[in-house]
């Protein structure tokens, strides 16, 4: 059986050469029919005149849902150019065309006209994708992150210090002391950042560290969004979510309380702390998230706060691999139930699971 079919196609078209005249140049493409991914597609371009001066082609090839594109270099005087067009080995299969071709010499390109050129791609067989990756940090980030936690835990103790001296809690004095701290802190998270990608080693995590920081800065800019507002109220008297309440996390002794504004601040720094605690401990950035219903069969997605959701690939009962550590919620939706969306924070729930049970 002979395993290709190689045939010759020729498809030729009309187009003006220059502004000024209306000269006529012909391209004719040649190529194999059937293509295993992974090989070569030999094109050949060949122009009806020859340009007498240095330009290129370029050629667009499209494919199921997936587009090329890629250029020869042309030279006065010649009229004839291969453009072996490599097939990725990972290629959907289906049909490919060649869907537009330009010439150009340094200035505007000039679409050449033309009735496009199809071939077959088949598939590679025996392809072998990886399922999962290991995304790690090296000793020296561990020890980078392990030292901001400790500075979160004395930045916490030095503002309950400072807030407890307060002669006005309700003042004005105490949200520029809040605003001041979380400020810092916000600085300190950014320093951090950078610090962090500069001591990456050779395995990229660059996507997993950008959600795991962007996530704790969000959490800061949501609290300074409110001290700000806080601030700006044309009168503070009350406007510290007095009466107080009772901060247990925090709490050096069961009589101390404070304002929530200042709860809100403590919230932040906590997650921080405990963000660089896990992930220093564990020596990665990622972690898998066990979702299910009841009954099963509910698509899944999820989204970080202010993302859109995206869409996991099986529906319960399933597993997200390796979410980046941060506050996910996740959303569970099948036809005849209620829709039901749950917030995950892995800081505080390091079980990594999420059941709901759906409702009609």
């Amino acid at each position: 059986m002979v395993r290709y079919l190689h045939f010759y196609s020729a498809v030729w078209f009309i187009l003006l050469a220059c502004s000024n005249c209306a000269a006529q140049a012909t391209v004719t493409l040649r190529g194999d029919e059937i293509v295993q991914a992974g090989e070569t597609a030999n094109l050949v371009i060949t122009l009806d005149r020859a340009p007498n001066f240095e330009g290129s082609i370029q050629i667009t090839i499209i494919g199921p849902a997936i587009t090329y594109g890629y250029g020869v270099t042309t030279k006065p005087g010649e009229r004839v150019y291969q453009a072996p067009f490599a097939v990725p080995p990972a290629a959907p299969p289906g049909t490919w065309t060649v869907s537009k071709i330009t010439f150009t010499g340094g200035g505007q390109p000039v679409e050449l006209a033309f009735k496009g050129l199809s071939f077959k791609v088949i598939p590679k067989p025996g392809l072998v994708f990886p399922s999962s990756a290991e995304v790690t940090i090296n000793p020296s980030q561990t020890q980078l992150l392990r030292r901001e936690a400790a500075r979160l835990q004395q930045r916490i103790q030095d503002l309950k210090a400072n807030l407890t001296k307060q002669a006005n809690p309700a003042g004005s004095g105490v949200v520029e002391l809040l605003r001041a701290n979380t400020k810092e802190a916000f600085q300190a998270l950014e320093e951090t950042q950078s610090t962090f990608h500069k001591l990456a080693g050779p395995e990229s995590q660059a996507g997993a560290a950008e959600i795991f920081f962007g996530d704790l800065r969000k959490s800061y800019e949501d609290v300074l969004l409110d001290l700000e507002r806080e601030r700006t109220r044309p009168s503070l008297g009350g406007s510290l979510g007095w009466p107080f309440l009772m901060v247990t996390t925090w709490t050096p002794t069961p009589q101390t309380r404070y304002p929530v504004l200042a709860q809100a601040v403590f919230r932040a720094f906590e997650q921080n702390e405990l963000a660089y605690k896990i992930v220093s401990d564990s020596g990665t950035l990622v972690f898998d998230l066990d979702v299910s219903s009841s009954p099963t069969g509910a698509t899944v997605s999820y989204r970080r706060r202010g993302d859109h959701y995206r869409q996991n690939v099986n529906p319960t009962n399933t597993v997200i691999k390796e979410l980046p550590y941060a506050i996910w919620q996740v959303r569970f939706q099948k036809q005849g139930y209620r829709e039901e969306e749950r917030e995950h924070d892995p800081f505080r729930d390091p079980n990594h699971f999420v059941h709901v049970e759906l409702q009609r």
